[in-house]
């Protein structure tokens, strides 16, 4: 069953678009038009270090006895280990799952972004990130801009990875704000990127809910 599985994601989007999932007719897809590119993985990212200024801009960060997320960054941007790179917004995707116990059972979502590279290649992985987060990359979309940043940090041979709108032009501000709880705390949580299944043009389920697509809003 786990071999077959397998097979079939790998076989996926291999003639029909795996955004939307409609046929491709030379090369791009029919209805979206968006261009057959292969799925890439993280290191196809044009990935660029963070300067160390960055970790003088983001103040003093008092230490924690169980740590400081916030601390824990700029030491990775002093240790040279924190990269930041363009990528372009293509879908939100919502996972519902139970959680707790047979007495007390609720509902909890989980929320991912799905990306491409600035020229178009998708990402095979797909980053989670808070509701505010996925909210505020579907209000991007629908005005018709794409646009976001990728970090990624290294700490004790682990990789971080962190997708979001750039909401100000300072990164030192938005890792003092929030983005560097976000990577520390969510960034070791991504998944195989949800593709389209052959024939879905707009949302579809598949381990997940897409919210909004690249196809609905461009």
């Amino acid at each position: 069953m786990g071999l077959f599985s397998r097979k079939k994601k790998e076989e996926a989007g291999k003639d029909y678009c795996l955004f939307c999932g409609m046929d491709l007719v030379n090369g791009v897809c029919s209805s979206c038009g968006r261009e057959a590119n292969p799925m890439v993985g993280f290191d196809a990212f044009q990935f660029k270090q963070v300067p160390v200024s960055v970790a003088e801009q983001m103040g003093v960060q008092k230490k924690k006895l169980f740590g400081n997320d916030k601390l824990t960054v700029q030491e990775m941007i002093r240790d040279g280990n924190l990269y930041i790179a363009d990528i372009l917004f293509d879908s939100t995707v919502e996972d519902e799952r139970e959680a707790g116990t047979d007495d007390d059972m609720s509902t909890e979502y989980d929320y991912y972004v799905q990306f491409s590279t600035p020229d178009g290649a998708p990402c095979k992985k797909c980053c989670e990130i808070l509701l505010s987060g996925c909210c505020a990359v579907e209000d991007r979309m629908k005005d018709g801009r794409r646009e976001g940043w990728l970090l990624k940090g290294v700490r004790k041979k682990k990789e971080y990875y962190y997708a979001f709108v750039p909401e100000d032009e300072s990164l030192a501000k938005m890792l003092r704000i929030e983005v560097a709880e976000l990577l520390m705390t969510l960034g070791a949580c991504y998944e195989d990127r949800r593709l389209a299944p052959k024939g879905a043009l707009h949302s579809y389920e598949i381990g997940g809910t897409i919210r909004s697509s690249w196809n609905e809003v461009s």
